[in-house]
């Protein structure tokens, strides 16, 4: 048996990357790991290859020797039936940011980022591979905010740089074992990432002003729930306008603080 094993399938790119799997790969069946049991039920339903729901909080250590006890199990149970079982892609969709800067938010809500994003990115990769063969593939979800510091995303964008640098290592590593790896770093991507991501703990002056009230303000895109513009004045008594959704940092005055450079696209 050849499968797919795809995480953070409930929501967003993973779910995109399990619907491909059944419609244009070569799969006898679909992994699709995530928290959201009946999200995976719903997947299942909507997919034409068999799918294999594996409920599991990646955040947990434990759900790591879970994983791996299932893809051992499965590959015993084909090696008796004489036939052969191999991870024919993985996908590591499961990930986690938060808008805010080190103020904003709490250690368990960076640990989480962190653990989400890097720990069990490479304790999923280190399972599969024991069970991929040449030909195979692997996915890690990156971002394009791992090229570059970025303050106000700073735990994420980091958290991505290391996806990036390990997959790039990664795949020179794996080059006599013809495995392909390949880090994705898309742009913003219209999913529940974001709602997710403007909720910090340490609201209401942690939590970002929405778009629509940002876009009202006259100076200050990135004030504070709670915080007037004199207020960001006062904090950054060099400030320019800062840059709206979309903006360019280029179109920022050369003079601004380092706080008036967060850029949210």
């Amino acid at each position: 048996m050849r499968i797919a094993l795809i995480t953070g399938a409930s929501s967003g790119l993973g779910r995109e990357y399990a619907r491909w799997a059944s419609d244009h790969g070569d799969y006898d069946q679909i992994w699709a790991v995530a928290r959201r049991r009946e999200r995976l039920e719903k997947l299942a339903s909507e997919l034409s290859t068999p799918v294999r729901l594996v409920p599991l909080d990646l955040t947990d250590k434990a759900s790591i020797t879970q994983l791996k006890v299932l893809l051992d199990e499965a590959a015993a149970q084909d090696k008796a039936r004489g036939e052969k079982f191999s991870v024919g892609l993985l996908v590591n969709a499961a990930g986690l940011g938060k808008f805010g800067t080190y103020a904003d938010m709490t250690c368990e809500e960076v640990d989480t980022m962190a653990d989400l994003n890097c720990r069990a990115l490479v304790d999923v990769t280190q399972v599969a591979l024991a069970h991929m063969e040449r030909g195979g593939r692997i996915i890690q979800i990156a971002s394009s905010a791992s090229f570059q510091p970025l303050p106000g995303l700073n735990v994420y964008a980091a958290s991505k740089a290391f996806v990036r640098s390990y997959t790039r290592a990664l795949r020179f590593e794996l080059r006599g074992r013809g495995i392909f790896v390949t880090a994705v770093c898309p742009l913003w991507v219209k999913t529940e990432f974001i709602d997710v991501a403007r909720q910090t703990a340490n609201a209401p002056r942690g939590a970002l002003v929405d778009a629509g009230k940002r876009r009202e303000l006259p100076h200050c895109h990135m004030l504070r729930d709670g915080a007037s513009h004199e207020d960001c004045r006062q904090d950054h008594p060099r400030a320019c306008d800062h840059v709206d959704l979309g903006g360019r940092a280029e179109d920022l005055d050369a003079g601004a603080s380092p706080k008036c450079r967060r850029i949210l696209r």
